[in-house]
């Protein structure tokens, strides 16, 4: 199952979909689009690389916890 986080930095909209690897336990990023044009997580820059990848680790964190933006969503009875 993948998962999709959107977010603005400065004037950038920032789409990213990504997983969580059973086999590396780390989250992997399938695709990503800047401003609606294709992008990949090794054109960025180490700092930027690490943001994004605390930023998506939140993200993961609250939708399993059910946290952040994610604590209040309707059950799917």
């Amino acid at each position: 199952m993948t998962y999709v986080h959107e977010y603005v930095v400065g004037s950038d909209n920032v789409k990213v979909e990504y997983c969580h690897s059973s086999i590396t336990d780390l989250i992997k990023v399938v695709d990503m689009w800047v401003n609606g044009k294709e992008h990949q997580v090794n054109w960025m820059s180490p700092e930027g690389n690490k943001m994004l990848m605390a930023r998506l680790d939140q993200d993961m964190t609250d939708r399993m916890c059910k946290t952040g933006t994610y604590c209040c969503e309707p059950s799917k009875n």
